[in-house]
């Protein structure tokens, strides 16, 4: 094996390090020529540069969401204190009468339907073996599992590429989806374990 083809798949091996994988067993990368190894390495250097770019957004969405939080908490401390001494005034009462009757509080359970999902998808690439690729982001506050995923409204096969799974609250997952890139347009619809629903448009990759 010459220099150049261990290099690359030194470089390989070290990248599906870098995003959370198991390194490739050196006998199945050895099989390869280096043309196929070259592709192979492009598609993973993408897929780190991918990795890497939605780390810094989560860090900086993270950053944003704590520093909105803590205006808000204290505009409405400001709001509430300043409303306790200007808008409530000490009130006369007479003893010999009773105090005024209050609203009458309704009682009851009431169900909430809730009309979108807590993940989003992010962007969609074609991978390793020309599949589809999707980047999932949970806009949520619980954690998410998928239980089915459609295109032209077939079941097709997924499995988790890469990132924390079942999708904790914040955090992205890639997907791979047994569907190989045909340079059409697809419809895809994903469904979660509370059986909530997202509906997509995949562009040719």
């Amino acid at each position: 094996m010459n220099e150049e083809k261990r290099e690359i798949i030194h470089e390989i091996n070290e990248i599906r390090k870098e995003i959370g994988l198991e390194p490739y067993p050196l006998v199945y990368l050895e099989t390869k020529d280096i043309e196929e190894l070259k592709k192979l390495y492009s598609t993973y250097f993408r897929l780190r540069e991918d990795y890497i770019k939605r780390l810094k957004e989560e860090k900086k969405f993270k950053v944003i969401f704590k520093t909105m939080l803590l205006i808000i908490v204290s505009t409405v401390s400001i709001i509430s204190f300043l409303s306790f001494f200007l808008f409530l005034k000490p009130r006369a009462v007479n003893p010999l009468q009773p105090p005024p009757l209050g609203p009458i509080e309704k009682s009851g359970n009431e169900s909430v339907i809730q009309t979108s999902t807590n993940f989003v998808i992010e962007s969609s690439f074609k991978g390793p073996e020309n599949r589809y690729f999707l980047i999932i982001k949970n806009v949520g506050a619980t954690n998410i599992t998928f239980s089915k995923i459609m295109i032209d409204n077939e079941d097709v096969n997924f499995e988790v590429f890469s990132g924390n799974y079942p999708l904790s609250p914040q955090s992205i997952v890639y997907i791979k989806i047994f569907k190989e890139c045909d340079n059409l347009i697809h419809q895809i619809k994903i469904i979660d374990d509370q059986n909530k629903s997202l509906e997509s448009t995949l562009q040719p990759c």
